[in-house]
């Protein structure tokens, strides 16, 4: 955003903005976050008086510009051209576009502070998928996953999945532990520039299948026929599975990274693997 400029109506109830928003490439808002972020302060450009004052998180932005009640819409819909999604490559201009202080009564202890409000868009993919991790590569491992794809498109919460699953030989889940692994990067395929984020043991997996409530429950209740334990030996498809993305939002410092997710499958007796698979993905600054 640049040229920025702003004046009061006479009675300091309407604020007149002009600006100018430059996008550089097409942004796909049925995929994106925006987060905002408001913070008060005692004093004028005096940080060390700032204090959090509140979060929101606006999924599917989409929406925002077609929405006429809000007491944002007139700065959006003064907009020229005319904001529609996806939001395409271009410069929009806003000339007297007018915002109603009215609305920001709502909020409680608001005079006599200064207000920083932030604006981050953020947009979540999964662009790389390693269906055999590199080290199992000549070993035929009991669980393998193929024909996967990824929809970005067709879900504004969340990306849709399709995959199959081949088992070749029965997996005990009571004997089975998951090992998942979370790295996060500075540079795209750069391993130099990664570190270690989180780490997580799924013991007894079986009960996975059971839980209906948690973010993966969606990809494995559509696999057909139906998970259950033991895993029997067969193909299992997943057509249009979704994965909520709000989970994400849970990870701090998810911004400006790129992520790394591997998935193992061992024997918890013997520690003889059965499944690996990797996952790349990154979150992108939408500005």
């Amino acid at each position: 955003m640049t040229e920025y400029k702003e004046h009061h109506s006479k009675d300091r109830k309407v604020i007149f903005f002009q600006y100018t928003i430059h996008v550089k490439s097409e942004v796909d808002g049925r995929n994106a976050v925006v987060h905002v972020s408001l913070k008060r302060c005692s004093k004028r450009e005096a940080p060390d008086t700032c204090e959090h004052f509140a979060n929101l998180n606006l999924k599917a932005p989409c929406r925002l510009a077609t929405i006429n009640s809000e007491f944002y819409t007139p700065p959006l819909h003064c907009l020229r051209p005319k904001v529609i999604c996806p939001l395409k490559k271009g410069i929009y201009r806003g000339v007297n576009c007018s915002l109603n202080m009215d609305a920001y009564n709502l909020y409680p202890l608001i005079s006599d502070y200064y207000w920083y409000t932030k604006i981050v868009g953020l947009t979540l993919f999964v662009n790389k998928v390693n269906v055999t991790c590199p080290e199992f590569k000549n070993k035929n491992l009991p669980v393998t996953i193929t024909e996967f794809k990824v929809n970005h498109a067709n879900n504004r919460k969340s990306p849709l999945f399709q995959f199959t699953v081949n088992v070749t030989s029965e997996i005990d889940g009571r004997n089975a532990i998951i090992y998942i692994n979370l790295t996060r990067c500075f540079k795209r395929e750069a391993p130099d520039t990664c570190e270690n984020f989180a780490h997580l043991n799924l013991k007894e997996p079986c009960r996975l299948a059971s839980v209906a409530t948690e973010f993966y429950s969606p990809i494995i209740h559509c696999l057909k026929p139906r998970v259950r334990c033991p895993l029997k030996q067969g193909i299992y498809r997943g057509v249009n599975c979704p994965l909520n993305m709000d989970a994400y939002n849970l990870y701090p410092y998810l911004l400006g990274y790129y992520w790394n997710t591997k998935v193992v499958g061992v024997n918890a007796i013997t520690k003889d693997p059965w499944h690996c698979s990797s996952y790349q993905g990154f979150a992108k600054r939408v500005n």
